[in-house]
């Protein structure tokens, strides 16, 4: 077994790699279990064959996750070359740097900053192997981590040759993404909550879904070509009382938090999207973080003929007893048997949807 394979059998995988088809699948349990950058070392140790005391550069100790610095470092002490990874972390530097072989040097450092130095000072003429990994994706916040992948990459630009392998992983803090291909609709109702998704998988009809969040948006379009559901159309705008354009900021979870901001979201409300679009919503699902009431209540004209969504959030409230429904609701989280109940209630719902 080569260096790369034994590395990733040691290694937890979090996605499903079928080796007859060479792809992934996310949830599946198809195949055998692979991290999710597997393919992409077996593609640069394959590119490394044939590499003579290769010089390899790493920005970010990986001691969890893929653990590239471990596999670099068995790369050198088996074939020879040099290796260093830097890190800002004093405590990562300190506690890997025992189990290096005598190639490998751990750096503690600003990576920008010693490699500007690296590599006008060390008197090596160029870099065979880079790999940038020392910030990680928000999806919520990318900015910060495209700045410093590009500050890194103009530190070691004089080192990078016409056939340097240079990898930059933009592998996200979280997966904001889901694979459903093979996956029923009551699994994904089940098991991930998607109920856009599940909703046109199992009915095939057409879910318009909005949100102001620029992060949820590359989320879905991941989601969307990944599994090819064009049905589902996404609107990067708020649905509101009114037709305006509003100031909002968002915080890290990408939560509307404020009203007052310079970046400008559009706000329609459900009857003017519906004329504008020409279409007569048979469900109307609401998670809008305490604005559910207002967001229904907007439907008070049915400009797209015979939309008459009942306002269950609001019956409840003002009927009496109301309150006390919520807090059965509330006290329904602990218990597993009456979340089977309640999920049952929502298939059979959407799937008298279906039949009408």
């Amino acid at each position: 077994m080569d260096l790369v394979e034994y590395h990733f059998s040691q290694i937890t995988g979090n996605l499903y790699w079928d080796q007859e088809t060479d792809t992934y699948e996310m949830f599946s349990g198809k195949g055998s279990p692979k991290h999710l950058n597997y393919l992409t070392f077996k593609e640069l140790f394959k590119n490394m064959e044939g590499l003579k005391d290769p010089i390899i550069l790493e920005t970010g100790i990986a001691s969890a996750g893929t653990m590239s610095t471990y596999l670099f470092n068995e790369y050198i002490k088996k074939y020879g070359g040099r290796f260093w990874s830097v890190d800002n972390d004093p405590e990562l530097v300190a506690a890997h740097q025992g189990n290096m072989c005598p190639g490998t040097k751990l750096v503690h450092n600003d990576s920008v900053a010693f490699f500007k130095e690296w590599t006008y000072t060390s008197g090596i003429p160029r870099a065979d192997v880079i790999y940038l990994d020392s910030y990680d994706l928000d999806f919520y916040n990318p900015e910060p981590s495209a700045k410093h992948g590009l500050a890194e990459y103009m530190s070691l630009k004089p080192a990078i040759k016409k056939d340097t392998l240079l990898l930059i992983d933009d592998t996200p803090m979280n997966p904001y993404w889901l694979d459903t291909r093979d996956h029923t609709y009551y699994d994904m109702l089940d098991y991930y909550g998607m109920f856009g998704i599940a909703f046109t998988k199992k009915t095939g009809g057409t879910a318009y879904c909005f949100d102001g969040s620029l992060s949820v948006l590359i989320a879905l379009t991941q989601t969307i070509e990944l599994n090819k559901l064009y049905n589902i159309r996404y609107n990067r705008m708020l649905i509101g009382d009114e037709n305006k354009l509003m100031g909002v900021t968002y915080d890290t979870h990408q939560s509307l938090i404020n009203q007052q901001s310079s970046m400008q979201d559009i706000m329609l409300t459900i009857d003017t999207f519906c004329a504008i679009n020409e279409v007569k919503p048979d469900c109307i699902k609401v998670d809008v973080e305490g604005f559910e009431i207002i967001t229904v209540d907007v439907v008070a004209q049915p400009s797209a003929p015979g939309a008459y969504p009942t306002p269950v959030y609001e019956h409840l409230m003002n009927a009496q007893g109301g309150y006390k429904a919520f807090q059965v609701a509330q006290e329904v989280q602990g218990d597993t048997q009456a979340q089977r109940y309640i999920a049952e209630s929502l298939k059979n719902f959407i799937s008298s949807l279906n039949k009408a």
